[in-house]
């Protein structure tokens, strides 16, 4: 080969490394995430009504107080307490 085409061939070589490095450096830079800031809406539930327990699409959302009883709330106004769907209370069993 002449000194040329060696030349060229270094030259071709260096250029495709480059571009390839730039592109790989470009393309997987990670973008700086922006906070979600405030919510648009902020539902209060009383302390009252005890721990969060679950929470599923069909039964809503569960809390259980001291005395195991379950209130299940599946709307969530904004600025407000959340209406009880469903409350289970926990009674003595009755001894015969």
């Amino acid at each position: 080969m002449s000194r040329k085409m060696t030349t060229r061939l270094i030259t071709m070589t260096l250029l495709i490394i480059i571009c390839t490095a730039w592109i790989n450096t470009h393309a997987t830079k990670a973008e700086l995430q922006q906070t979600l800031g405030e919510a648009a809406c902020v539902c209060y539930v009383p302390k009252a009504w005890g721990d969060f327990k679950n929470g599923s699409p069909a039964a809503g959302v569960v809390f259980e107080d001291a005395a195991g009883n379950l209130r299940f709330v599946n709307s969530f106004p904004c600025q407000a307490t959340p209406p009880i769907a469903l409350e289970i209370r926990r009674t003595n069993p009755k001894s015969n």
